[in-house]
């Protein structure tokens, strides 16, 4: 999707520097999650487990806003956990929109 099209230049930029923000706050938590699946996996102690549990849902918490004005557009309401949520969606998003569009072309 060319968000170019429909967006002006300040809005794009708003857009990437947001997401950027929000893929970094989900990486960190794939690092936490994973430290925190190696912890029971490997039968660390309660304390340990308990540790990386608490990394990753207060770093979820404290790093996503329902919204964030500190970055933005004055036009784009940016909202962190939808981000996070279409972001991890993407791949999904755009396997179904081929799909429709194979459909479409198949029709024509």
């Amino acid at each position: 999707m060319n968000e170019e099209n429909y967006r002006t230049p300040d809005e794009v930029r708003a857009q990437h520097k947001h997401d950027t923000y929000v893929r970094g706050v989900l990486d960190q938590a794939v690092r936490d999650g994973a430290s925190l699946v190696v912890a029971m996996l490997l039968d660390e102690p309660a304390e340990v487990v308990e540790r990386w549990i608490n990394a990753l849902w207060d770093g979820l918490r404290d790093g996503l806003a329902d919204e964030r004005d500190r970055v933005g557009h004055h036009r784009l309401r940016m909202e962190d956990r939808l981000t996070a949520i279409v972001l991890l969606l993407h791949d999904r998003i755009q396997a179904e929109a081929t799909q429709v569009l194979r459909a479409v072309r198949n029709v024509r």
